[in-house]
């Protein structure tokens, strides 16, 4: 068995993880903080999806590149995270039914990663 897990860098870490977590739902666990200031964690989504989120160590980075496609089973879910995704980000492609039977947007958060999301429909 493999799994594929995002691994998204940010300066400060408890915001992101808790700007997934309004996005995703989930779980999370703190891996590294030092002096009052978490370093790495990861949010546990479900039993399969699992987002590390990792401090810059003041290094510069940029995630500008990072794209995720998500596949949603429920329309409402799909909105929700896109409309959470988009707070303080750049909702750059507006969900809408596509040519290939599915409802797909996209959304680059304000960590600077770009998510793709398609909820096929019936």
């Amino acid at each position: 068995m493999i799994q594929l897990s995002p691994f998204i860098k940010v300066n400060d870490v408890e915001e992101a993880v808790n700007f997934y977590k309004n996005a995703f739902g989930g779980e999370i666990k703190k891996l590294n903080e030092t002096n009052g200031h978490l370093l790495h964690a990861e949010l546990h989504v479900n039993e399969t999806i699992v987002i590390h989120i990792s401090s810059t160590y003041g290094r510069e980075w940029s995630n500008d590149n990072t794209n995720v496609i998500l596949t949603f089973d429920n329309l409402d879910e799909q909105k929700q995270t896109y409309e959470a995704l988009s707070e303080a980000g750049d909702p750059h492609m507006p969900l809408e039914k596509t040519f290939f039977n599915a409802m797909h947007g996209q959304v680059k958060d304000k960590y600077e990663v770009n998510w793709l999301m398609n909820c096929f429909l019936n």
